[in-house]
C-alpha cells in the first residue's frame, strides 16, 4: 500500500473528528485556566478531555490500519473486527463521559441545593 492510499482516507476520517478535537482542545484550555479555582474538578475534566482528544486522534489511524490490513479477508471477518472496534471506542468514549461527570460533581458541598429546589 502506498502512502497516498493510506493518507487520503486517514485525513478524511480525521476531518470527521474535527468537532471533537476542537471541543477537547478548548476544554483542556478551560481546565488549565480554572485549575486554581477548582483543582480536583479541573484534573478530572482535564483527564476526560485528554482521553477524548487521544481517542479522536487514534480512531482514524487505527481504523485505517485495520481496514488496510483487512482488505483481502472475508466480509464476515471484517464485520467482526468492525464490531470489536466499535465496542472498544464506545468503552473509551464512556470513560471520557464518566470523567467529565465526576468533574461536574467534584468539590461540591453536600449542602448545596439545585436552583430548582429553592423555589
Amino acid at each position: 500500500m502506498n502512502a497516498s492510499n493510506f493518507l487520503t482516507p486517514f485525513l478524511a476520517n480525521l476531518l470527521t473528528q474535527l468537532p471533537m478535537l476542537i471541543v477537547c482542545a478548548v476544554g483542556i484550555a478551560f481546565t488549565l485556566v480554572w485549575w486554581n479555582r477548582a483543582p480536583r474538578a479541573s484534573l478530572l475534566a482535564l483527564l476526560g478531555f485528554i482521553l477524548g482528544l487521544v481517542i479522536s486522534l487514534l480512531l482514524p489511524l487505527v481504523q485505517q490500519v485495520i481496514w488496510s490490513g483487512l482488505a483481502e479477508v472475508e466480509a464476515d471477518t471484517r464485520a467482526r473486527w468492525s464490531t470489536a472496534l466499535a465496542f472498544v471506542w464506545a468503552v473509551l468514549r464512556a470513560g471520557t463521559y464518566l470523567l467529565l461527570l465526576m468533574a461536574v460533581y467534584a468539590e461540591r458541598s453536600a449542602r448545596a441545593t439545585p436552583a430548582a429546589a429553592r423555589f
